[in-house]
């Protein structure tokens, strides 16, 4: 019977590590992935790494993986700036998006990157900006915002992101 018994309670032992172990081999390797996009980037294929990067976005979102998929979308507005010509408009929407959806606090850090990226883009064509005549200022295309919009926007998201 303790024999029955010694048996028994390793089984379960055993049972519980086996469930307990994080099963590399099923997850998907994030550091390989990331690994493969800076080989694609050292190489001069950034259109190949995008899309990489894009892959490592969705497999985050299913995986729920919050780290990840804010380490992907830092990479994704990089790439975008890059490629696209004029994609401060995409930019600035993917990461309204993202901050809307996220939890915190990966919210707050979205809204940091929204505000930072308006100060910077507005920092860099204030000499326009402020000379801009708009009467319409409700639009989500910042080539039409007036300084006070850029402001309001700028302060308003920096401000969001230091709440939690």
């Amino acid at each position: 019977m303790h024999k029955f018994m010694s048996r028994t309670l390793q089984l379960f032992m055993l049972i519980i590590l086996l469930l307990s172990l994080d099963l590399k081999a099923q997850d998907f390797d994030y550091l390989a992935a990331w690994n493969d996009v800076k080989r694609l980037e050292l190489q001069g294929l950034s259109e190949s790494a995008l899309q990489k990067i894009d892959s490592i976005y969705s497999k985050a979102s299913v995986d729920e993986n919050d780290q990840e998929k804010l380490k992907a979308t830092i990479y994704q507005t990089k790439y975008a700036l890059l490629l696209k010509e004029d994609a401060q408009n995409e930019v600035l929407q993917v990461l309204t998006n993202r901050a809307t959806s996220a939890k915190e606090p990966y919210r707050s850090v979205y809204h940091y990157l929204r505000a930072s990226s308006l100060f910077s883009y507005y920092s860099s064509n204030s000499y326009r900006i402020d000379q801009r005549q708009v009467e319409n200022t409700d639009t989500t295309d910042f080539s039409f915002w007036s300084k006070a919009k850029f402001q309001e926007e700028i302060h308003a998201s920096f401000s969001k992101s230091l709440l939690t």
